[in-house]
């Protein structure tokens, strides 16, 4: 999956690959501008972008976008 934002020539996230296991929780933790809030908000269908993220193998795209957003969250310092 990469993603850039549309004023922005180059990829802000290339290739990024992960897999979780079911049950798990996550976090998302670096240095401010390093892509942790816009990960969740690609989780959560705010922006598109071009590949693909499965959650329990299926396509977030075929996910209601309610159902994303109420199960990934994020809690800001």
């Amino acid at each position: 999956m990469s993603f850039k934002y549309e004023k922005h020539g180059d990829p802000i996230l290339k290739s990024i690959d992960m897999k979780f296991n079911r049950g798990e929780k996550i976090a998302f933790v670096g240095p401010s501008g390093c892509g942790k809030s816009t990960m969740i908000q690609l989780l959560q269908r705010f922006y598109e972008f071009d590949g693909t993220i499965l959650v329990d193998n299926v396509n977030i795209r075929d996910y209601d976008v309610h159902f994303l957003r109420y199960h990934f969250a994020s809690v800001s310092q």
